[in-house]
């Protein structure tokens, strides 16, 4: 069932508390809801309408969690924002506007985080360095985005441009990880690469920390 269908399955007791529903990312659904009650969660834990569609993952909120949740979550949001199709209601995300220190701070608690868990992912020896390269590649891309954006710039799509951007800005270099992403290095390299690659990201995360806005 197309997540649009989805809509004919909520009555319209449920759908006057409902201010906006938004699909986004890979078969995601947001719903904002005016005031969640009772009634709400039981319909939508009860009748397993999503479960029927094509949607794999639903996230629920107020109009006031969303707003409040800004400052904690902002690279979240901008996330769903950027993907997000509106399929009923009024588009409240079209005028969020996400702090650039909030995002900031965000953008190194997952920088550090992941370069920690590569780091403890390599000791443990439990995934080849191949997987551990194209798993976190593309964690370390997704928060240079957001780095570029606080920066009041606009991101490449191309990502060997986009590490430019970066490796630009904060004045490091991104050699071994622009090697990675090319694929051009030998399996006898590869674990050589692999750790210069980890101390770039290590360094980044520090540059973010000493980031003046």
């Amino acid at each position: 069932m197309p997540i649009q269908a989805l809509l004919d399955r909520i009555p319209e007791s449920i759908k006057t508390n409902m201010r906006a529903m938004y699909s986004y990312g890979n078969h995601r659904v947001l719903v904002i809801f005016e005031d969640l009650s009772d009634g709400d969660l039981r319909f939508l834990r009860e009748d397993h309408w999503t479960q029927e569609s094509d949607a794999r993952d639903l996230k629920v909120m107020t109009v006031t969690e969303m707003t409040n949740s800004l400052d904690v979550f902002p690279i979240e949001f901008l996330d769903i924002q950027e993907n997000a199709e509106l399929i009923y209601g009024t588009d409240l995300l079209d005028t969020l506007k996400v702090d650039r220190k909030n995002l900031r701070h965000e953008c190194e608690f997952y920088l550090r985080s992941y370069v920690l868990s590569l780091r403890e992912d390599y000791i443990a020896g439990t995934m080849s360095l191949t997987q551990l390269v194209d798993v976190s590649m593309d964690e370390f891309l997704g928060l240079f985005r957001r780095l570029v954006e606080i920066w009041g710039d606009t991101y490449s799509k191309d990502p060997m441009m986009l590490m430019d951007q970066v490796a630009a800005k904060l004045r490091v270099s991104l050699d071994m990880s622009k090697t990675l992403l090319r694929q051009e290095v030998s399996s006898e390299e590869l674990e050589d690469v692999f750790l210069v690659y980890l101390d770039e990201m290590t360094k980044i995360g520090r540059h973010v920390d000493q980031m003046d806005l």
